[in-house]
């Protein structure tokens, strides 16, 4: 029988790995995801909507009846829930439910955390302006106001006093928001990859912010400058986080702030990080997290050592034109070869305000380097040369 392995979402690294493992793909994705080239393998492309769980279990299940599925993986955060559901029911490798769900509500993983006595954050769920400003003076200095379950920045605040606390429930309406303190100190990701319940950091990425205020990311350079004494106790911040909601496979993006007092877990999720960083990973470490993250669970690939060398640097920098119109694109024809460049607009389309991290931008440039630096140099200079000419509506 046939062996075959689910993919649930958007992201075309993952299938692409699988496929060069030797595996006939199931790959489910959203309506509308747009259209795939350069697929010339076993490749069964199905749609349905992530958040429809039944359908999804409909077309999985439907295929389990005619070819062994071996497995179902998810680089995308609305499929992560769904593949933890399935492989717990057909009895294969993965993440339980529960792990995953605690990284999805960042309540949850705080509640987690503190039942397991980590280094926490000061945080609290809050309704309306009144229980924020009354946990603002209980802290005695400024917040961070999120959603419990959502990603990319969106509907985030600095909450320094309370015209700001009443003008973000203005903005999101009377739903519960998760207040915590804001933390002093630089701001970078992690990337591990988990196999038995074995943690392995892989990658340590350094972030560029839209502006100094922003949470806003808009580039990402690695490895990360950080001393051996910082990545130690980074990534024991990060294992100890997966060892206690019960991570036990697969590739997880951490975000961690260096504070005084030692580094602190902000969010995780288990999947690779968004942004290219696969690539920067590939670029600056030589490990391909999609090809672990089917392979490993097969037995088709090894799990990666911890800390792996770094074989160079790497870097992403999104290009920003202004908001407004878009009048004219042009991409230089002799940019450096290690530079690649993924332009998402065309001429005619509208480029709107960039509000939260899952605002579309018009493009990325990735670069690689012989070290962090050299790389984000080249990319930096790339974006400068891209054109992307807009005019306000």
């Amino acid at each position: 029988m046939t062996r075959t392995v689910v993919i649930l979402g958007s992201r075309a690294n993952i299938v692409r790995a699988a496929v060069d493992l030797g595996v006939h793909v199931l790959w489910i994705r959203p309506p509308g995801a747009g259209p795939v080239e350069g697929f010339t393998g076993p490749v069964d492309m199905r749609e349905c909507d992530l958040a429809d769980y039944a359908g999804v279990r409909s077309l999985v299940l439907k295929a389990s009846r005619s070819t062994e599925v071996c497995g179902v993986f998810s680089l995308t955060e609305g499929g992560l829930l769904a593949t933890a559901r399935l492989n717990a029911e057909l009895g294969l490798p993965g993440n339980r439910p529960k792990a995953v769900e605690a990284l999805l509500n960042k309540g949850r993983m705080r509640a987690v955390m503190a039942e397991a006595c980590l280094p926490e954050v000061r945080h609290r769920l809050v309704r309306d302006p009144g229980e924020l400003i009354a946990f603002m003076a209980e802290t005695a200095g400024p917040l961070i106001l999120k959603p419990p379950s959502d990603t990319g920045s969106r509907n985030v605040f600095r909450i320094c006093e309370v015209a700001d606390a009443v003008a973000a429930f203005a903005t999101v309406g009377p739903v519960p928001m998760l207040a915590e303190e804001l933390l002093v100190g630089r701001e970078i990701s992690v990337e591990a990859f988990s196999a038995d319940g074995v943690h392995r950091v892989i990658a340590f990425t350094d972030k560029s912010f839209l502006a100094e205020d922003s949470f806003i990311e808009i580039g990402h350079t690695m490895p990360a400058v950080l001393g051996a004494a910082e990545r130690t106790a980074v990534a024991r911040a990060v294992a100890d986080l997966l060892t206690a909601v019960e991570v036990d496979h697969g590739p997880t993006h951490t975000e961690v702030v260096l504070t005084a007092a030692g580094p602190r877990v902000i969010e995780s999720h288990t999947r690779v990080g968004g942004a290219g960083i696969a690539e920067l990973v590939r670029l600056a470490h030589g490990v391909d997290l999609a090809r672990l993250t089917v392979g490993v669970p097969l037995g088709l690939a090894r799990p990666p050592a911890a800390f792996p060398d770094a074989i160079g640097g790497a870097a992403s920098r999104a290009v920003l034109p202004a908001p407004g119109v878009v009048t004219a694109v042009r991409v230089p024809d002799d940019l450096p070869p290690m530079v690649s460049v993924a332009l998402d607009c065309r001429v005619g389309q509208v480029i709107p305000p960039l509000l939260s991290g899952n605002d579309k931008k018009a493009g990325v440039v990735i670069a690689s380097g012989v070290n962090a630096t050299e790389a984000a140099t080249i990319a930096e200079a790339a974006v400068a040369q891209i054109t992307v000419r807009t005019e306000s509506r």
